[in-house]
Formats: structure tokens, C-alpha cells, sequence
């Protein structure tokens, strides 16, 4: 009887936090920027980026940027497992 109440308070809980992050998701603007966007006219260089974007390559540098990153992140996991296993075979004379 116990654990069945307990079990039905547990379920109501879970309800109305979901209930509640519901809410609060729904005072959020739906897209962020579509004010932003909706305010920039043609003349405010809108429509010079394709020519810039010929000059300089966005995308190619992004990605390159990206391959970078995933290299300094493979630097330092095998920097600290190397030192955490360095210090476990210290602690434990192996």
C-alpha cells in the first residue's frame, strides 16, 4: 500500500516538473534570431558575403579550425590518462 502511494506521488511529481519545464520552454522565442535577420535590409552588406565567402573560404577554414580542435582534445585525454595511469602504477608498485 505504502510503496503504491510512494509510486503514484513519484509519477505526479515527475508530471508536474515536466509540466513545468514545458512552460518555461514555451515563453522562449521560437527562433532567436529571426528578429535579428528580419531587420537587416539589402543595403546593410547582406548581400556582399557570396563574394567575400569567394575570397576568403569560411567553410574550409571552419573545418580546419574543427580539425584543430579535435587535436589539441586527443592531446590533453592522452596526456592525462598517460598521467593517471603513470600515478596508479606508482600507487599500487606495478
Amino acid at each position: 500500500m505504502a510503496e503504491a502511494v510512494v509510486s503514484e506521488l513519484a509519477k505526479t511529481a515527475i508530471g508536474l516538473f515536466f509540466d513545468i519545464v514545458d512552460v518555461l520552454i514555451s515563453l522562449l522565442p521560437s527562433a532567436p534570431f529571426r528578429i535579428m535577420l528580419s531587420q537587416l535590409s539589402e543595403d546593410s552588406g547582406i548581400n556582399v558575403l557570396g563574394y567575400v565567402n569567394y575570397f576568403i573560404p569560411f567553410k574550409f577554414c571552419a573545418t580546419c579550425i574543427n580539425a584543430w580542435l579535435a587535436c589539441v582534445l586527443a592531446y590533453y585525454v592522452y596526456k592525462y590518462l598517460k598521467q593517471a595511469i603513470t600515478d596508479y602504477r606508482q600507487k599500487h608498485n606495478i
